[in-house]
């Protein structure tokens, strides 16, 4: 599978069209000889049309030089394109399938609509020949398939897309006056697709549902869909999806839990029990990330007579053990009928959200009732934590504390629109304190490792054990000084004042 972040913009031109002279820009070097292609694309989706209303699009295009499944799609860090081989059959490869499963939900993919392109290619190419982008004339035909209530349509239009390969987006606004002169215009459409089906692309803002429960689902709905984003993150492995995922799911529960008066439980209870279950899959394959750059990190910082035998060996072994179970269980549930009941159960709720009668109520009042039940979580885990000695007692006490900030921090996040610099304030003051208690609480499960590596390790492992395990208790130790400072300074009355 190929994967690439796809920069375009697509313009509409009459049935004849002279292209101008694009090398009488000072970037571009020269322009290829035009190349021409036929192009056959079979888009798929769900009957209720879920990849397009998630800005995603899914075909099997032969002809060209880059034949198979495309699947082109948003993700919190840009627009993804993956190209994966036509294969043997009709049917989306399951990699591919598995990179829409949080936007299908489950729901079967079929086809929607056959689009025929003949394209004319040119190369734009910088001083060292290197390709800065590609500019395609498309000639299109478009059908739609019958069903039980219409016969198919056909539709034919001409447009022009200028796609970057190697140049920068400074190319594609040098290029486009040069078109528009010509006789270019910029296309309304967003794709081929939406343009064949004849789906606008909705530019208005949306009316804003400025109640309690509007300005709550707002902020699930737009949770929901980066979650989505991260979800192929996570298939893909690309660094940091897990963690990023775990946050967006921790976020979630968070919000169905803190805002209950707004939302009915009944609906939203299963759905933040499932959601348990996701984060702590997420969960184990994070806490590997976290101890393996930890531990490598703290072994390399050792002086070299503090290492002996085949320390990194066995740290390594143990990690690796730890990672290719979770990984599993992680693949595995991604794959299964229960994560697809789950994505299904978060559309219903971003779209449908199953709000109670206190839900039209003026936000300010209610959200601040849900952030000052947050704050009297925050107390009480503070003083439970102040009341006890150093021990594993104080360590979970201080890491219920940690839960309690996120949630508070979480329940914060959603009234930032409506209380502004206040919520800000309150929520950085939360991510100082996790930050703190986070990176102690790693130190903490990493020592419990070394504890577990100790037992089966021979005479130099244990030196080198023992060793990291001072180190680490020094540093907990001084994470703690850390951490009480921090609480100290969540506890300041005035930025409270003004949330509640």
């Amino acid at each position: 599978m190929t994967e690439h972040l796809e920069v375009e913009r697509t313009y509409d031109v009459p049935e004849v069209f002279t292209l101008p002279d694009l090398a009488s820009l000072d970037v571009v070097a020269s322009v290829d000889e035009p190349r021409e292609h036929h192009l056959v694309a079979e888009y798929h989706d769900t009957a209720d049309r879920r990849l397009m209303r998630a800005s995603t699009a899914l075909r099997r295009r032969t002809g060209g030089s880059d034949a198979g499944w495309h699947l082109k799609t948003a993700v919190p860090t840009g627009r993804l394109e993956v190209h994966r081989p036509l294969g043997r059959t009709a049917k989306p490869p399951a990699a591919v399938r598995g990179l829409v499963a949080a936007r299908t939900a489950g729901a079967p993919l079929r086809p929607l609509a056959t689009i025929e392109t003949h394209r004319t290619v040119r190369v734009l190419r910088g001083d060292g020949g290197e390709p800065l982008a590609e500019v395609c004339h498309d000639v299109v035909t478009a059908t739609l398939p019958s069903t039980e209530n219409a016969s198919g349509v056909e539709r034919q239009w001409t447009e022009l897309e200028v796609e970057l390969v190697d140049g920068s987006e400074d190319l594609l606004d040098e290029v486009e006056p040069l078109l528009l002169s010509a006789g270019a215009s910029v296309s309304p459409w967003p794709s081929k697709l939406w343009r064949a089906l004849e789906v606008t692309d909705d530019t208005d803002s949306p009316d804003v549902d400025d109640t309690a429960g509007g300005v709550v689902t707002a902020h699930v709905a737009a949770l929901v869909d980066e979650l989505a984003g991260w979800d192929a993150g996570v298939r893909r492995k690309v660094p940091g999806s897990v963690h990023k995922a775990r946050v967006a799911v921790r976020r979630l529960r968070s919000i169905l839990a803190a805002y209950r008066r707004l939302l009915d439980r009944e609906v939203t209870d299963p759905v933040r029990a499932e959601l348990k279950w996701m984060a702590g899959l997420l969960g184990d394959a994070r806490d590997d990330e976290v101890l393996r750059a930890l531990l490598v990190e703290l072994l390399d910082a050792q002086p070299p007579d503090s290492v002996r035998g085949p320390a990194r060996r066995q740290l390594t072994r143990h990690l690796s053990a730890r990672e290719r179970t979770h990984g599993k269980e992680l693949r595995d549930a991604l794959s299964s009928e229960r994560h697809a009941t789950l994505w299904a159960a978060l559309h219903r709720l971003a779209e449908e959200p199953p709000l109670t009668d206190k839900a039209d109520r003026d936000p300010e009042s209610e959200l601040a009732k849900a952030i000052k039940k947050q704050f009297r979580r925050v107390d009480k885990a503070r003083d439970r934590l102040a009341a006890l000695d150093p021990g594993p007692g104080r360590d979970t006490a201080l890491h219920e504390l940690r839960k309690a900030e996120k949630r508070l921090r979480y329940t914060v996040e959603v009234a930032v629109p409506t209380y502004g610099k206040p919520a800000e304030r309150m929520v950085e003051r939360c991510k100082r304190f996790q930050e703190y208690a986070g990176e102690l609480h790693d130190d903490q499960v990493a020592l419990g490792l070394l504890r577990s590596i100790a037992d089966e390790a021979g005479d130099d492992d244990v030196f080198t054990v023992g060793h990291l395990h001072g180190v680490l208790l020094a540093r907990i130790d001084a994470a703690w000084t850390e951490a009480d400072r921090e609480i100290g300074r969540l506890e300041a009355p005035k930025p409270r004042a003004k949330l509640t």
